[in-house]
């Protein structure tokens, strides 16, 4: 969003490079298409003129604080991993959503469990319920169970489909 059309194209000429260009991306069949199509230059006209400066300015500005959060979270994991497969999370139970997010979804990546919203959100629950014998069956036959202030990942012996219900 932070390069226009035009210094793209002038680029382009430029460095005598030969783009390969696609027709459908004149054409707004694809939300990507419809976004920049139809979308941006709607709120530019009606709402906005520097809304993709806006835009730019609040993407980096996200970056950056998730940067910093995410190395906070790595900090905050090491210091909880208890072992293999096992974390100590009595300190991780009052932090921040945020942080509790990130954390789950490093300890799902180390379980080799890819970290979609659903599953950080599980992992998350497992980690605030009230019942302190919390588990999730995840993906790959792993189980993420609570033992009152550690989480224990179990590579169960059979592979399941996960379950999308807090046991």
């Amino acid at each position: 969003l932070n390069v226009s059309r035009s210094e793209i194209d002038c680029y382009v000429s430029e460095s005598g490079l030969k783009p390969n260009i696609d027709a459908s991306n004149e054409k707004p069949i694809y939300s990507r298409n419809k976004i920049r199509l139809e979308l941006i230059p709607e709120l530019e006209r009606e709402y906005n003129p520097s809304i993709r400066k806006a835009i730019t300015k609040l993407s980096e500005a996200a970056a950056c604080d998730d940067d910093f959060m995410m190395q906070e979270a790595a900090k905050i994991y090491e210091y909880m991993r208890y072992g293999t497969h096992e974390y100590v999370i009595d300190k991780l139970i009052d932090m921040h959503e945020a942080m509790k997010r990130r954390i789950a979804a490093l300890m799902l990546e180390d379980e080799s469990v890819h970290p979609t919203y659903e599953l950080v959100n599980s992992i998350v629950d497992v980690i605030g319920s009230e019942n302190p014998s919390a588990m999730y069956n995840l993906p790959g036959g792993v189980t993420a169970e609570r033992r009152y202030e550690r989480l224990v990942f179990l590579q169960n012996e059979r592979s399941e489909e996960h379950t999308s219900e807090l046991q």
